[in-house]
């Protein structure tokens, strides 16, 4: 996405900087802009919801049919599969879809039927997956996988690299930075970079002196170990917050161990003020959590939440308002279809 006014026409010549700030996070914006897919269970409700005698009625439900039956079809005991190869099939019979909501867009001018919201909202979805199949190439992978009992097409963005370069000529030039651009040289080449460009690692700003790391490594967290580690975590936890009254943070790899380790924690210690991040919070319900941790707190404040989510960066908690953080196992994702 991009302002014209800036960067239309000859505006690669123009003299602007882009600043990225962040920019560990940049690859993975572009590959869920850049990934699209299409689920049978959208057509199949839209076969079985559309009524009606109408020719641009009977050729939408067709198009719907066509591409769940399709879809249906790609179902088998060995999905997930990925292919380098895309499914032209596919995308044809999405384009029959597109061109028969299009009529009957046409014929609905006054858009009184009931089903109207549901076409569009599918409509535009299609859209975009045919627009990424046009950008298809060798960085892309086609991945047919089940969801429930559900069948997703996706067309997946793997490297990024090149739509993000394409992006970074309407610039003169481009500074990215981040705490966790490590290793430089692999983030460099994923943020559309060459061997050309430099590099610069900066020493942290923090006083190294009033920095102190302790790690325990006496509590197996691996995923079929969880159950046993509640109580011997929560232990940990509790003795070390007790060493200092203030303000700290414990992050944890996933919602379901967070949830967990909180209820084992708040039972056994109840005396101890607690805070827990919620899956969903509304902008009002961020500030009133990171209130709470206020510079002149005499109490032990712990707040439970999940690495990567909207409290474990981009907040500042400036002097004693935190003073510790604890950071319990591994920040990786469930492996997935779509990140193998």
């Amino acid at each position: 996405m991009y302002l014209r006014r800036f960067f239309g026409d000859g505006a690669a010549n123009a003299e602007y900087v882009f600043l990225i700030d962040e920019a560990h996070n940049l690859p993975d914006r572009v590959r869920d802009m850049y990934t699209a897919s299409v689920r049978k269970s959208d057509f199949s409700k839209l076969k079985r919801e559309l009524r009606g005698k109408a020719p641009h009625i009977k050729r939408l439900r067709t198009a719907a049919t066509l591409v769940s039956e399709y879809l249906k079809g790609l179902n088998s005991d060995t999905l997930p599969i990925a292919k380098a190869e895309n499914d032209a099939a596919l995308n044809k019979l999405t384009k029959t879809f597109t061109q028969a909501a299009e009529e009957f867009f046409e014929s609905e001018k006054e858009f009184k039927h009931a089903l109207v919201k549901e076409i569009t909202e599918l409509y535009f979805g299609v859209l975009a997956y045919q627009g990424i199949f046009e950008l298809y190439d060798e960085r892309y992978m086609a991945l047919a996988e089940t969801g429930g009992s559900d069948i997703i097409h996706t067309l997946f963005c793997i490297d990024p690299s090149e739509i993000i370069q394409r992006r970074l000529k309407f610039a003169k030039a481009t500074i990215m930075f981040s705490a966790t651009l490590t290793p430089l040289e692999y983030y460099r080449d994923l943020l559309g970079g060459g061997g050309e460009d430099s590099l610069l690692e900066l020493d942290s700003p923090f006083d190294q002196n009033r920095l102190l790391l302790i790690g325990h490594s006496g509590i197996s967290i691996k995923y079929a170990d969880r159950e046993a580690s509640l109580e011997p975590v929560a232990d940990a936890l509790h003795l070390l917050a007790s060493r200092k009254k203030g303000n700290y943070f414990a992050y944890f790899p996933s919602y379901e161990y967070l949830k967990k380790i909180y209820q084992t924690f708040t039972a056994k210690y109840p005396e101890v003020n607690t805070l827990l991040q919620q899956n969903i919070m509304s902008e009002s319900e961020r500030a009133e959590f990171l209130e709470k941790f206020s510079a002149d707190n005499n109490e032990t404040l712990i707040g439970f939440s999940v690495m990567g989510g909207i409290f474990s960066e981009g907040i500042d908690l400036a002097g004693d308002r935190l003073i510790g953080s604890f950071i319990v196992g591994v920040g990786l994702p469930k492996i997935s279809s779509a990140k193998t």
